[in-house]
């Protein structure tokens, strides 16, 4: 409704999106499975990719996020790619129009009015995750800042903050500790010359 439609259209699609969510989910590969390596390793050729979901282009997709071609890739679940496939036949393209508008609004709800944010964070942090107070919005701009300009805003923050002198006297205690703990290694009677050296 915030994103304009009207409160029957809203709840219908609504309806949809947590449709196709749903059964997405249920063909992710489950916690249990994901915790052994050989499982979420499935090398496979660009069709067997394909063959897992012959009704998604992925030529276009590879084209579009400009993928590389490599000669095989690791498909960490199949089973949600076959859940992708069912759902892509089943589906009609007016529920997969709601389901990425729901999506798009979203995934930009923080970067929107306070009436998104707010219904965003009352739904995914407290329902779901049992949050008891949503963080200040200056927090929450300086944890973006920090996620998508991170080595930016560091290499800023070192210019301002950490002169040459800072980081000289930082080498010295760095350089003062190695020293340390060589004299300690060269002390330990536990262990034989060639151990001793590795561990330098």
């Amino acid at each position: 409704e915030l994103a304009g439609e009207p409160a029957d259209k809203a709840a219908a699609d609504a309806k949809t999106a947590l449709a196709i969510e749903t059964a997405l989910a249920t063909a992710q590969v489950d916690n249990v499975t994901r915790r052994d390596p050989k499982s979420m390793n499935n090398k496979m050729s660009l069709e067997q990719v394909r063959a897992l979901a012959p009704s998604f282009d992925w030529n276009q997709y590879l084209k579009l996020v400009g993928a590389p071609t490599p000669h095989h890739y690791i498909v960490s679940s199949p089973k949600y790619f076959k859940g992708l496939e069912q759902e892509l036949k089943q589906r009609s393209v007016e529920d997969w129009k709601a389901y990425l508008r729901w999506f798009a609004v979203h995934d930009s709800a923080p970067y929107l009015t306070t009436a998104f944010v707010d219904e965003n964070w009352d739904f995914f942090s407290r329902t779901l995750l049992g949050a008891k107070q949503q963080r200040p919005r200056w927090r929450r701009c300086v944890a973006a800042a920090d996620r998508d300009l991170g080595d930016a805003l560091g290499q800023a923050y070192v210019a301002k903050a950490f002169p040459a002198e800072s980081k000289e006297r930082m080498l010295d205690m760095v350089h003062n500790i190695e020293k340390a703990l060589d004299k300690d290694i060269d002390t330990l009677d536990w262990m034989n010359p060639n151990t001793r050296q590795q561990a330098k």
